[in-house]
């Protein structure tokens, strides 16, 4: 009895162990029977699981990585309307230490939270351009996040300072209507002392 029990208990403890997140002690003394092998079982998916944990951590830093780097803004929001993440250049362009004080009602911030919302009822991607607080434009694109079955999952915010880019087209037009204004100006001189020659 001892001899059969022993080996179970173990088992019973290391699926406990693996229950709790900790997968790296394999199940040590495993008799050469059926219990034996139900233990090397275990054992073996505690080593795939360590490796898949490892990998998908991996992967989620990697994505990190790359959010966290994004010059863009970036915000998701689940269903149940909390953040599901929010990156350093979302909260320097909204100038809050916060991403859920978007979602709080702040006046400011009224116009995002509209759009985030309609986006989650609706699932059709939206853009805008919103006046942040120091007044600078900013783009911003709201898309639906959908699981397979097609079912919206929350939204993804994406803001893009624009501000600059708006400054250098304004600058191209005031260019653009100075030079044909200095070019009409003697064509128009031109053309008043043609006339009377013709």
């Amino acid at each position: 009895t001892y001899r059969l029990v022993r080996p179970i208990q173990r088992i019973s403890q290391a699926a406990r162990r693996m229950e709790d997140g900790v997968y790296a002690e394999p199940i040590p003394m495993l008799p050469a029977d059926e219990i034996g092998e139900l233990g090397h079982a275990l054992n073996s998916m505690s080593d795939r699981l360590l490796d898949v944990i490892s990998n998908l951590r991996s992967e989620r830093d990697k994505l990190e990585f790359v959010i966290s780097g994004m010059g863009e803004g970036l915000v998701a929001i689940d269903r149940g309307w909390s953040i599901v993440h929010a990156n350093d250049a979302f909260l320097a362009l909204t100038e809050t230490d916060s991403a859920s004080r978007i979602l709080d009602g702040t006046r400011q911030f009224e116009p995002l939270a509209a759009m985030l919302r309609r986006c989650m009822d609706s699932g059709e991607a939206e853009t805008m351009e919103w006046e942040n607080p120091s007044h600078r434009l900013i783009q911003v694109t709201v898309t639906a996040r959908r699981n397979d079955s097609g079912n919206i999952q929350g939204t993804v915010c994406l803001l893009r300072d624009v501000s600059e880019a708006q400054r250098v087209e304004q600058l191209r037009r005031d260019y653009v209507a100075n030079v044909s204004h200095e070019l009409r100006t003697p064509l128009t001189g031109i053309r008043g002392m043609v006339e009377p020659l013709i």
